[in-house]
């Protein structure tokens, strides 16, 4: 073990200690020693392991963007945290500006199969604010990777979460409502191997939420859920991929922008938006391009009651069941139905005839069978979009690369080349950035930026620029 404490010439806000840097190494004492941070103060984890029985508590801590408390991992290391205990891993309880870079959680063994750990990764609660999460492997758990209560400005990326037994990859707000996540950014990650749960589940009243670029697959429940909003500003999920879930693929349930994503190998919905809650209002879903569904490819509960919905350009191909199905049927003329391409079965959209063309299945794509579902040449999606204001055409698609304003592509790729440019959707993370011959970058992190704000500042930094960091890429 070794503890190195030194001082650090930092000049601080009128009153505040200077800050500290604190390095550790395995055998420390992790809960007792962090513990003792304040504002300002950087605790660097050396490469190994690091066992604790009790959690790790951030609490009451005023942070500020230039004063943040920073938990990370040093240059080039692994340190994991070996939760060997219930509860959660780390919790962070009325704090702000507190960021855990590069630091994994696995959870231990109790030796006792009757009896396992029922141990969970991060906590957020009680109107902590402005907290990042960064480049963290967080797995082998019995319940959640991350748990949010009531909080804001939380920022996840480039986090994997893998292997629950019985949680969410992450999950945000109450499920009476009482307690929600605002302004959250859940961007970049890979979410996979969880038994039972959803993969990102945001409850009612979570509001100004973005979900974008994440990759989640091989879950035992939803793949992404937003619910409604309590007033507040609408939810945005856009260029996910999501396939191998026990139940719906994507969930739209309230005030929300639904866009670009592919969903495609679901146990039910590929896409399911139902409007019979409270607060249902203005769901827009456009250019998603959805396949191979056991149930309807997308399914609209309760809009018959609604206006101001939409479902615009989207490209469904479910050949041996139902494309699209209005559950409760005619939808409301104050809704937008169109330039839609179904490949399967209609039902409840009779009324509305003409508002969608029918597509080729397989045959509209590059490699549906290996997961590209790039429109290739003669595709019934190609410059099939309606471009009408009130559709909602996204200005770039799922890889980024622009639309054509005048006559898009339906579904969630624009086709401008041959073959597909970007990434192609497989197990891991998502890249993202510049496409057509030029270099690929990786959504993640610079590390060594802990200064960077998190929170609602960081939705106006492009992914692509964003560059790899200390995040590791793990084959395992």
């Amino acid at each position: 073990m070794f503890v190195r404490l030194c001082l650090c010439l930092l000049v601080l806000l009128p009153g505040a200690a200077l800050a500290a840097d604190l390095n550790l190494g395995p055998g420390s004492d992790l809960p007792t020693l962090i513990g003792g941070v304040a504002p300002g103060d950087t605790v660097t984890l050396a490469d190994g392991e690091y066992p604790i029985e009790s959690r790790i508590d951030f609490v009451d801590l005023a942070g500020t963007e230039g004063a943040p408390i920073v938990l990370r991992a040093a240059e080039g290391a692994t340190p994991v945290i070996v939760r060997n205990g219930g509860g959660a891993t780390i919790q962070i309880t009325r704090s702000s500006w507190v960021r855990i870079v590069g630091v994994d959680i696995r959870g231990g063994d109790s030796g006792d199969p009757e009896n396992p750990y029922n141990h969970a990764g991060v906590g957020i609660s009680e109107g902590s604010s402005d907290i990042l999460l960064d480049g963290m492997r967080i797995g082998n758990l019995r319940s959640n990777a991350v748990g949010i209560g009531d909080a804001s400005n939380v920022t996840i990326r480039g986090c994997e979460m893998h292997d629950l037994v019985n949680g969410n990859g992450i999950v945000a707000g109450c499920s009476d409502g009482n307690c929600w996540l605002s302004g959250g950014i859940i961007a970049g990650n890979w979410v996979h191997g969880l038994e039972e749960s959803s993969g990102i589940y945001i409850h009612n009243a979570g509001q100004g939420n973005t979900v974008r670029d994440n990759v989640v697959h091989t879950v035992g429940s939803r793949g992404i859920r937003v619910g409604t909003t309590a007033g507040g500003a609408e939810n945005v999920v856009e260029g996910n991929a999501v396939w191998s879930t026990g139940g719906h693929g994507l969930v739209a349930n309230g005030p929300s922008t639904v866009r670009n994503n592919i969903v495609f190998d679901s146990a039910g919905n590929g896409i399911r938006s139902d409007g019979s809650s409270d607060g249902f209002a203005d769901a827009r879903i456009t250019h998603n391009t959805v396949f191979g569904t056991d149930d309807d490819g997308v399914e609209l509960v309760g809009w018959a009651t609604k206006t101001g919905c939409v479902l615009a350009n989207n490209a469904v191909s479910n050949a041996n069941g139902y494309a699209m199905q209005a559950g409760d049927g005619a939808i409301d003329e104050g809704n937008r139905i169109v330039g839609n391409v179904a490949t399967g079965l209609i039902r409840g959209f009779d009324e509305l005839l003409g508002h969608y063309g029918p597509g080729f299945g397989a045959g509209d794509f590059e490699d549906a069978v290996n997961w590209n579902y790039y429109p290739v040449d003669g595709s019934a999606v190609l410059d099939q979009g309606d471009v009408a204001a009130d559709s909602y055409v996204p200005s770039t698609d799922f890889n980024g690369a622009a639309r054509d304003g005048a006559a898009p592509d339906v579904g969630a790729y624009e086709r401008i080349e041959n073959t597909n440019p970007g990434w192609l959707v497989r197990e891991g993370f998502k890249a993202t950035g510049a496409i057509g011959g030029e270099e690929v970058e990786v959504s993640g992190c610079d590390c060594e930026d802990t200064g960077e704000a998190t929170g609602a500042a960081t939705a106006f930094l492009p992914l692509m620029l964003l560059t790899l960091g200390f995040r590791r890429r793990r084959d395992d």
